[in-house]
């Protein structure tokens, strides 16, 4: 029992000591960062890099909307041509002759005689 409260006692005070510190060196971090980003020369920069991305905006989009467009072409192309391939498909009836599927439909690739 008395080991257990050495040890609570002994992590409360290295933890409020490191606290302390640690604070104290967050603060100096802090204001490190403050003062670099309040700097003239690194403000020029930021707004230099503003400039930049408002002029390319326009071109940006553009291209995203084009890629967009291509690619929602492509899903939709590639959906026609696989329910082309299953209307093509090649099914034998009880006769034995082959009969040609005219749609994708399921009822429509069923062999001859055969009902649903």
């Amino acid at each position: 029992m008395k080991g257990k409260l050495a040890l609570l006692g002994g992590l409360a005070v290295g933890y409020v000591l490191g606290t302390r510190d640690g604070r104290e060196r967050f603060e100096q971090i802090k204001g490190k960062a403050q003062s670099m980003w309040n700097d003239p020369t690194v403000q020029q920069k930021v707004s230099d890099a503003q400039d930049y991305a408002m002029e390319k905006a326009p071109e940006v989009q553009d291209k995203v909307v084009q890629t967009a467009k291509d690619t929602v072409g492509k899903v939709t192309h590639r959906g026609e041509n696989g329910g082309e391939h299953a209307a093509a498909t090649t099914s034998t009836g009880s006769s034995g002759s082959s009969t040609a599927a005219t749609s994708g439909s399921p009822a429509s690739s069923r062999p001859t005689g055969q009902t649903g």
